[in-house]
């Protein structure tokens, strides 16, 4: 979460990470880049970025719940790519699968049957999506 805040003659930016937050701090006359050549994180960065830290979270995942894991793992191994949305048989899971995966926030089941996998559990398990992400929870 990111809140900015202004204070007298200081800029401060709240940082917050769980239970935890950092503040930093410059001068109001320092500037950050407005314009868009200077963005400090480029669009190819943030996608190779996301790509690293979707595949960290799923191992993370795995340590934690072994069961959960072994289905990650499963979905990574499919020989064919997979949209999202999808039904269970592209993924060759059972529903007890599923509704384990969906208690676990790895899956989101839509009103018309089909599976949604969030955008940081999707890159590492290489799916692919039909259309633009959506907010799921």
């Amino acid at each position: 979460m990111l809140i900015t805040e202004y204070r007298g003659a200081t800029v401060n930016l709240k940082v917050s990470y769980g239970r935890s937050s950092r503040i930093r701090s410059w001068p109001e006359n320092v500037r950050l880049p407005s314009h868009p050549s200077a963005r400090t994180a480029r669009p190819t960065a943030m996608r190779k970025a996301l790509l690293e830290c979707s595949r960290d979270k799923i191992a993370s995942v795995g340590e934690e719940n072994k069961e959960i894991g072994r289905l990650l793992v499963h979905m990574q191994g499919l020989g064919h790519s997979v949209l999202v949305p999808f039904e269970l048989e592209q993924v060759e899971l059972t529903v007890a699968e599923a509704d384990l995966l969906i208690e676990s926030g790895v899956f989101s089941k839509a009103s018309d049957g089909r599976y949604w996998v969030p955008e940081i559990h999707r890159h590492g398990l290489g799916f692919n999506s039909e259309r633009r992400a959506r907010a799921l929870w």
